[in-house]
């Protein structure tokens, strides 16, 4: 018998009033854990969000040897073991995540030759390895895509380059790259056309820390590794950065709703695109405080949004995602979806990285929005003055799901949302922190005859 699946009563329409801190960043935590296991020592990690990735991951650690430990509600230690196992790799968990991809450099440190399990993590349509594989070769290993997962095993080249050029310029990749570098000690390594976003910059900042590796052009495309060996190990605490990604959904859900709230903690730097289209659109965004983040160099500030009598416009121009800092942050496009809904006039958004992911904008048809699906890539919003309810069952991706949570607040009457384990993915208590700020949440579940019907109507309306 299956088990139930969560749903979520929200009474929408109603203004949020009060102040969110934003939490550590899942992507920078993702890849840290992984830059956690190439130092012997112990590593102690602060800010650590309580999400069903971070506990996936946790769990893959766990199988692979290593002592993972809570030390409290947002802290964890890890300490690798001398040599980490391969053979008992949890399955089900890397299914659940991509970035298990991240574990190739920690596990090519112990072992010659091993088989990792394929990555999972949100339907988006096709997300290649190719360039995970790429990059990985350049660094020589071997690396067989197959049915069962990525076979790799050390190159026998005896001359290898230092100048690595990704095939595209993405988070993980440029992320695979730093650390099979430093895992391989490789002397000095140039990494072309890397990703200058913000979980890249969190992970050069943690492996700078360990004392024996040395990154230059942090916040750049062009990153050059260099890595001495340290004498002894040593512990190493760490503060995760606060995610900008999450920031900007309570920034949305500000706006939806009608709202004045104060979020704290915002690395501005990585959605101040996102923020001027949103002052450009009508909304009233203050900034009342910038500060250090606890890793001495990212800037945070306290923003105040204020939408109660925001009357949003439709921008004239496209809004489309770009790598940081040339455009929309990739994570952050879903969420116009249900603010363009609201906005006098029609929005053209073109959603060109992924090969699917524009598809979910038609799920805000069910409130009521006006929706246009030019293809696989493109949509068009004509905004509405009001939204209306809806039963929906969330997608199986992590940010198109959020967006159907923020159409859900901004519809008056009661709408009713199925499936809503994926936001637990991304989003630390969710549920309970928008209830903090006044929102109507009840947690209630339905049965499985209810969630087949619900994935049927879902393929329907895609």
């Amino acid at each position: 018998m299956a088990h139930p699946s969560l749903q979520w009563s929200i009474e929408g329409g109603h203004q949020l009033s009060g102040t969110i801190t934003a939490k550590g960043s899942k992507n920078s935590a993702l890849a840290i854990f992984s830059a956690a296991l190439l130092t012997p020592g112990p590593v102690i990690l602060a800010q650590i969000p309580r999400i069903s990735d971070v506990f996936d991951m946790v769990g893959i650690l766990r199988s692979a040897g290593s002592s993972v430990a809570w030390l409290d509600s947002s802290t964890l230690k890890i300490q690798r073991p001398s040599v980490l196992a391969v053979d008992n790799l949890d399955i089900e968990a890397s299914r659940r995540t991509r970035a298990v991809v991240l574990l190739v450099a920690a596990l090519a440190k112990d072992h010659n030759d091993f088989v990792l399990p394929l990555p999972g993590g949100c339907s988006l349509g096709d997300r290649s390895l190719g360039p995970h594989i790429d990059v990985l070769e350049q660094l020589g290993l071997v690396v067989d895509h197959r049915v069962d997962g990525l076979r790799v095993s050390r190159s026998q080249a005896s001359e290898l380059d230092t100048t690595l050029t990704l095939l595209e310029s993405g988070d993980t990749v440029t992320e695979n790259a730093i650390l099979t570098a430093v895992a391989m000690k490789r002397q000095r390594v140039q990494i072309c056309n890397a990703s200058c976003n913000y979980m890249v910059q969190d992970l050069c900042l943690f492996l700078q820390r360990t004392g024996s590796v040395n990154i230059e052009g942090i916040g750049s495309a062009c990153l050059t590794l260099s890595y001495q060996e340290t004498e002894a190990p040593r512990p190493l605490i760490y503060s995760i950065l606060e995610d900008p990604i999450e920031a900007f959904f309570f920034i949305a859900a500000a706006i939806v709703t009608r709202s004045c709230l104060q979020i704290k903690r915002v690395p501005v730097a990585f959605i101040s695109l996102e923020l001027r289209l949103l002052q450009k659109m009508g909304v009233s965004i203050t900034k009342l405080r910038q500060y250090a983040a606890a890793n001495e160099v990212t800037v945070l500030c306290d923003l105040e949004i204020s939408a109660q009598d925001s009357s949003l416009v439709a921008l004239a121009q496209k809004i489309h995602p770009n790598v940081y800092p040339f455009g929309v942050n990739i994570d952050c496009l879903p969420t116009f979806g249900p603010i363009t809904a609201l906005c006098e006039g029609e929005t053209f958004l073109h959603d060109w990285m992924y090969e699917q992911r524009a598809s979910y904008f038609a799920l805000l048809r069910c409130f009521g929005a006006r929706v246009e699906l030019l293809d696989s890539h493109r949509a068009c919003i004509d905004g509405v003055k009001v939204l209306e309810p809806a039963d929906c069952l969330l997608p199986p991706a992590l940010r198109p799901a959020s967006m159907v949570l923020l159409a859900a607040l901004a519809a008056p009457g009661i709408s009713r949302l199925h499936g809503v384990g994926v936001l637990s993915r991304g989003y630390e208590d969710l549920a309970g922190r928008l209830r903090s700020l006044g929102a109507l949440v009840d947690d209630q579940h339905m049965n499985s005859d209810r969630q087949e019907v619900m994935e049927g109507a879902i393929r329907s309306t895609l």
